[in-house]
């Protein structure tokens, strides 16, 4: 077993607490017992500076996160845990630049406070994908915002200014609830902020919509089938597949970009998003499909 593990004790008995990690982490999954004790705390920079750690998986057993635990593990991208962490602190996930995605998945009801714990602590974009305990799912993306500080000498004065619309977003997150209503809102701000959290909080929304009313589900259509020339690339160069094929199955891909489209995914050999955006071309624009001089064969 690779991890470096310290038996304690605690106001809940005896307990392991993950201190280390031997060789190489890549995707570190950490049990939930070991030595039949349960795994409960990730001590303080456990972690810290793992430039091989890409994925990682936490049980329901951790309900304590140290600080600086995951420190600038800048190839850290994916991770999946449970709403059992009850003690988050500072800086554990800072620095980690590649982190895209947090899967979490819930075994109380309204309990929010590691999202809320996670997003304080950490000013980029990240997407959470929640798995709440009747089986609904959420997948919203928080973009990023920047947090800074400009001297007035003038005024002898410091002013504190937030730029972007990532502290709203996060703002619209409690500890026991999450105003999506507000959330959807957001969108006309978020726009002119970053097209990549613009795309992400759209299809997110329309695919899992979850309280998503009719005038902001129309806001969203409307957006990604108006920008779908930045929409469609930034999918394909992604290889995003699951949002792509939503945007497929929902005849929400205009002509005038189509073949460009088809045209990038093949400069990319990306042999199953050529076939299935060829499909939509024969399906819905039969009259024009064909154009197209190459077939899969070239890929």
């Amino acid at each position: 077993m690779p991890g470096i593990y310290v038996q304690k004790s605690g106001p809940r008995g005896d307990y392991m607490e993950l201190t280390g990690w031997e060789g190489t982490a890549g995707t570190a999954v950490i049990p939930s017992h070991v030595r039949d004790l349960p795994v409960t705390k990730i001590a303080s920079h456990a972690f810290d500076g793992r430039t091989d750690l890409r994925e990682l998986r936490l049980p329901d057993s951790v309900v304590s996160i140290g600080a600086f635990c995951f420190y600038n593990c800048r190839s850290l991208k994916k991770i999946h845990m449970y709403d059992s962490v009850e003690d988050f602190y500072d800086g554990a996930l800072r620095q980690c630049l590649s982190l895209e995605e947090i899967t979490i998945e819930f075994r109380e009801k309204d309990h929010y406070s590691i999202v809320k714990e996670i997003l304080a602590d950490n000013d980029r974009m990240l997407t959470f994908h929640l798995v709440l305990p009747d089986g609904i799912q959420l997948r919203l993306t928080f973009p990023a915002y920047f947090d800074g500080f400009k001297e007035d000498t003038m005024a002898r004065a410091i002013h504190h200014s937030i730029n972007g619309s990532g502290f709203s977003y996060r703002e619209c997150v409690m500890r026991k609830s999450i105003s999506l209503k507000e959330y959807d809102r957001l969108f006309a701000r978020v726009i002119y902020d970053s097209y990549e959290a613009s795309v992400r909080i759209a299809l997110d929304r329309l695919m899992y919509p979850v309280e998503l009313a009719p005038v902001y589900a129309g806001n969203y259509e409307r957006y990604l089938v108006e920008t779908a020339d930045q929409v469609l690339p930034y999918l394909i160069g992604r290889g995003d597949m699951e949002r792509l094929l939503y945007l497929t199955e929902h005849k929400m891909i205009p002509r005038p970009v189509l073949e460009d489209a088809i045209r990038l995914a093949s400069e990319k050999d990306q042999a199953e998003t050529c076939a299935v955006l060829m499909e939509y071309q024969r399906k819905h624009f039969a009259a024009h499909a064909g154009t197209i001089r190459f077939s899969l064969d070239d890929l």
